[in-house]
């Protein structure tokens, strides 16, 4: 919840008084034609020199050219409904010319009867961490890629076994595609009926996610048919938190071992 005080320039935030000046975020109050009508030192500071005052101009008039279109319709059909809008990102372009992804929390300013008579913003610059988010984004993608053209069968669970990720070598061998398997755990879609351990390692939950474990194991397809396939299994761990974070299990068809064996 976010409120101003009529006499004061303060923010009420989590039920605490905040000066609006020393606010480290642009902070913007708007009539209900979008004019600014109030703004901070933060806000000021990202003002560009040259386009006018703060004060009077539109809200939409900050954001990047291609987004103020959409931004003003967003911003009439909320004073329409007056339903408080949900958190968006812009890019917007700074004093030192270029553009930065702000995240722009919103909240409606209400008559007394609980019409729209404006809106409240506080910008947050967090150009970096999209940037990392993308970053992780390409990465794995690039994963997937990878995984998707290895012959083994790759899937990856969380620590409780639900399904994360399943490749497409997976998807041949069990007959599941990668939208079902992620949307169960995998001992209910793919069951481990028996496993024989090469290493002396044995199979279960708990062992799994603190070793790895390779050996011959039977298990039911999606037709509920038994195979044996070879099955290695190796914990993820989280480095910087020294964690177990999931498992990887890698899956081939045992070629030449029948059942019986």
């Amino acid at each position: 919840m976010i409120e101003t005080t009529e006499k004061s320039p303060t923010l009420i935030a989590m039920g605490q008084h905040i000066s609006l000046e020393e606010l480290p975020s642009a902070y913007f109050e708007c009539d209900v034609d979008g004019t600014i009508m109030r703004c901070n030192q933060a806000a000021r500071e990202l003002h560009v020199t040259g386009t006018g005052d703060i004060i009077g101009s539109k809200i939409w008039t900050w954001v990047a050219h291609d987004q103020q279109a959409a931004s003003r319709n967003a911003f009439y059909g909320v004073m329409e409904t007056g339903i408080d809008p949900p958190v968006v990102h812009r890019a917007v372009f700074t004093p030192e010319g270029g553009f930065r992804t702000f995240r722009f929390d919103r909240n409606l300013i209400r008559t007394p009867e609980g019409r729209p008579s404006g809106m409240r913003l506080i910008l947050t610059d967090v150009t970096e961490q999209q940037l990392e988010l993308e970053r992780e984004r390409k990465a794995r993608m690039w994963l997937e890629s990878i995984s998707d053209s290895m012959y083994e069968s790759v899937i990856v669970t969380d620590v409780l076994g639900f399904v994360r990720f399943a490749n497409l070598a997976a998807e041949k061998l069990t007959g599941w595609t990668a939208a079902e398997l992620t949307r169960t755990t995998l001992q209910k879609c793919i069951p481990i009926l028996s496993f024989l351990p090469t290493d002396g390692v044995t199979f279960n939950p708990r062992r799994i996610l603190e070793h790895r474990t390779f050996g011959i194991a039977t298990v039911l397809n999606k037709e509920r048919e038994a195979m044996k396939i070879f099955l290695n299994t190796s914990p993820i761990t989280d480095k910087s938190e020294g964690t177990t974070i999931g498992v990887v299990y890698v899956m081939r068809k045992a070629e030449g071992i029948t059942q019986e064996d």
